[in-house]
């Protein structure tokens, strides 16, 4: 649930003045503009439901199937801030079309892939295009509304966020059960080709371009820089492993190291020159701004692996099919959706004992489901373990939009772009790295006997989101100090 809630929050700089749409066709440019962040949540999803069907199809390995979660996010967080930066530059219609069609490209490219290496290539690139077209909805809302109308079409956003990440369960479900043309799992990105060039048609026909008054000069450099160095941290982390943690992933992860040391070199010198880097060093000034970003390293660093663990362990582990699989899936996003609709409420009190709350409930439910799973072997109790999801689920509503609001509240107004940017960057790498270390735990225990111990894989598993959530728990009392 992370893209589907943290993402809605990217500012945009200020934007040249242009005529606004009419009603009713306003409403219809709205319409237009959700595809992206529909798509892009959807996609970020439903890939978990399909994990094992394409493990078994294309033979793929442990670490391949895990690369082509991750990729999607390591290039989502390498490209979200150059996104959002070339659509100020270029034009925001422009870049939300351009994303669009590649978005519908790559899928076209995943559904075709005939061995893991292309399938994750295709979805490294669909995140680049995702990264491309996501920031650009929220900045054409900006410009496009007011007032009340801006308050209605940002609930829409936040809606369609929460529904791609439902559907994307069900759906992914629904379509390897039909097993449609007998495409088996290609078929989930087929799916978002109509949608997405039905998407870019329109907009070119029906939203007005705008460009920010004062956009900055990309920059490249600090781009690729990211870039190489999130590929030489996640790519180790998750091959290590299988290849025997080779001399090669090693000096991977130094050069990852390196990398970062020289990209805040190169940021700090494009400051002193007056030019705009592609991070705002002058946000890592605000305290509580670094906490919080440690806070959604950790925290994050257990989400998005959570969903991936619990589809293998379902399918794979319980030999339940694609649509059960989805169906179980339900309580986590109604429960997500009941905590996110209170949060509002809780929130006249102090934030960190939401947060609080929230972190150690998701610890103790997540210890439950690993309980569950240990104690009833190859045979689980089904009924009870539903319940518990939907506790998890209500953890996850309660912490991701408290954490981002104590975060962002700690940045001046004029960083907040910078910030959201910032932050949801680290979400999806956290996500990534999270499933790289939870992967290493899962699978080497995994293969270690036969038949593999599913039960006691998944309960390991978990037991590093459950230090993870706890470690969070004990950071809320330093993120109150430092605000």
């Amino acid at each position: 649930m992370s893209q589907s809630v943290a993402s809605s929050n990217v500012a945009v700089l200020p934007s040249v003045e242009l005529p606004s749409v009419e009603l009713p066709r306003k409403w219809a440019v709205l319409a237009i503009l959700l595809a992206a962040p529909f798509l892009a949540v959807l996609d970020g999803f439903i890939v978990m439901i399909a994990v094992p069907s394409i493990q078994d199809q294309l033979r793929a390995s442990d670490g391949g199937v895990q690369l082509v979660v991750a990729g999607y996010g390591v290039a989502y967080a390498a490209f979200l801030i150059a996104g959002g930066r070339l659509g100020d530059i270029h034009g925001r219609r422009k870049l939300l079309v351009i994303g669009l069609a590649l978005f519908s490209s790559t899928s076209l490219l995943g559904a075709a892939a005939p061995n893991q290496n292309v399938l994750i290539l295709a979805r490294f690139l669909q995140g680049a295009a995702a990264a491309l077209m996501y920031p650009q909805t929220l900045a054409l809302i900006r410009v496009h509304f007011s007032g009340r109308e801006l308050m209605a079409a940002t609930a829409a956003f936040g809606v369609t966020l929460g529904v791609a990440a439902v559907a994307a369960q069900l759906a992914g479900g629904l379509i390897l059960q039909a097993d449609v043309l007998g495409l088996g799992w290609r078929a989930i990105f087929l799916v978002n080709v109509p949608i997405g060039l039905a998407a870019a048609t329109l907009a070119l026909t029906l939203v007005p371009e705008s460009r920010s008054g004062r956009a900055a000069r990309l920059d490249l450099a600090g781009v690729a820089l990211v870039t190489v160095g999130l590929v030489a941290l996640v790519l180790p982390l998750i091959v290590g492993r299988e290849f025997g943690w080779a001399l090669w992933t090693w000096w991977l992860l130094a050069g990852a190291a390196l990398t970062g040391a020289v990209f805040t070199v190169h940021e700090r010198r494009l400051t002193r020159r007056g030019m705009a880097p592609l991070v705002s060093l002058e946000l890592f000034r605000a305290r509580a701004f670094v906490v919080g970003l440690v806070m959604t390293l950790v925290f994050y660093g257990g989400q998005l692996s959570f969903f991936l663990l619990l589809s293998l362990y379902l399918q794979h582990g319980l030999g339940l099919p694609p649509l059960t699989t989805g169906l179980v899936f339900a309580p986590v996003a109604l429960g997500f959706f009941a905590a996110s609709v209170t949060t509002p409420r809780l929130l006249s009190g102090p934030r960190e004992r939401v947060l609080t709350v929230g972190a150690l409930g998701l610890s103790v439910s997540t210890s439950v489901l690993s309980a569950l799973a240990l104690r009833g072997g190859g045979h689980p109790d089904m009924l009870a373990m539903l319940p518990v999801l939907f506790l998890c689920g209500a953890g996850y509503g309660l912490v991701i939009p408290t954490l981002l609001g104590a975060i962002l509240q700690a940045v001046p107004t004029d960083h907040e772009g910078g910030a959201a940017g910032v932050l949801v960057t680290t979400q999806q790498v956290a996500g990534a790295i999270g499933i790289a270390l939870s992967g290493i735990l899962f699978f080497g225990l995994l293969h270690r006997t036969d038949p593999p111990p599913y039960p006691s894989s998944f309960a390991l598993a978990l037991g590093f989101n459950v230090v993870l959530f706890l470690v969070t728990a004990l950071m809320v009392r330093g993120l109150r100090h430092a605000r």
